[in-house]
């Protein structure tokens, strides 16, 4: 093992998500990167001394069905394993296995965004920001209630609070589209009204697939490889606490996946 990342593994240990767990006790750690230094038989594809990142499997997912990454070694599916590009450090592809497929899954694949719709983001904490870093940051609001009249097609929930889902619904136009990935709450009241006389499509949305993960990867390469890895994005925060971050982002460069513009509501960390 190179690098772990510690994500919502708090949920495990304080009990919150211990149902999520298939066997106990277990080694936690789904975030994971390292070196192969040793393979099954049966394996092709790899060689010793290779650099590796677990994306997962669903049979043997690291920290959730099998042993994970808060240990020395791993022992990994091949089918769950891939290569890093030389580009791609330990830190990085760890953070892309689970924080960064899942934000990108959550806006590309579950929220199906299109070039022509405006998005807007609630929760920017680790998820929330990684959803939107390559695409350009248009406002920021306070709350995620500010984002109502902006004619957004889909709002993302990174946060999951219960209010930031409620206010995501009343906020999004007819028809729209409310992806909820933030846990940071375990029940939620919702404005049941909203959500059918707009006809409001509420999805859920965890973890990402294996295009989603090699997307990311193929995309810190890319910044990385560029001169000294530039700041996409300045930033001023304005205010901090314990329970709230406000931040102003101002786009420095056109955005790179889609021309799409994105609008921020953040009011507890997602």
């Amino acid at each position: 093992m190179r690098a772990a990342g510690i994500c919502h593994s708090v949920g495990f240990i304080d009990g919150t998500l211990t149902w999520m767990l298939a066997n106990l006790p277990l080694v936690l750690g789904h975030e994971v990167a390292g070196v192969v230094s040793d393979i099954g038989p049966d394996v092709a594809g790899f060689e010793l001394g290779d650099r590796i990142a677990a994306f997962g499997h669903p049979q043997h997912s690291p920290g959730y069905s099998v042993d994970g990454g808060f240990a020395d070694k791993y022992l990994a599916g091949a089918e769950g394993l891939m290569k890093l590009p030389d580009a791609v450090d330990f830190v990085q592809a760890a953070t892309a296995t689970d924080a960064g497929q899942t934000a990108h899954g959550a806006v590309m694949g579950a929220g199906k965004v299109r070039a022509d719709e405006r998005v807007g983001i609630a929760g920017l904490g680790g998820l929330g920001l990684t959803g939107a870093q390559e695409l350009g940051v248009r406002e920021i609001f306070e709350d995620a209630s500010e984002l109502a009249g902006l004619d957004l097609a889909v709002i993302v929930d990174f946060a999951g609070f219960g209010t930031t889902t409620a206010n995501a619904i009343a906020a999004v136009r007819p028809a729209g589209r409310v992806i909820q990935v933030g846990l940071g709450s375990t029940e939620a009241t919702i404005p049941i009204s909203q959500l059918v006389l707009k006809a409001v499509t509420l999805r859920g949305a965890r973890g990402g697939r294996p295009c989603d993960f090699e997307t990311v990867i193929d995309l810190i390469a890319k910044v990385t490889c560029r001169s000294t890895r530039p700041q996409r994005l300045s930033r001023k925060f304005l205010r901090q606490s314990n329970a709230s971050r406000t931040a102003t982002y101002r786009a420095e460069s056109s955005p790179s996946w889609t021309e799409t513009d994105w609008h921020f509501g953040s009011r507890a960390r997602g």
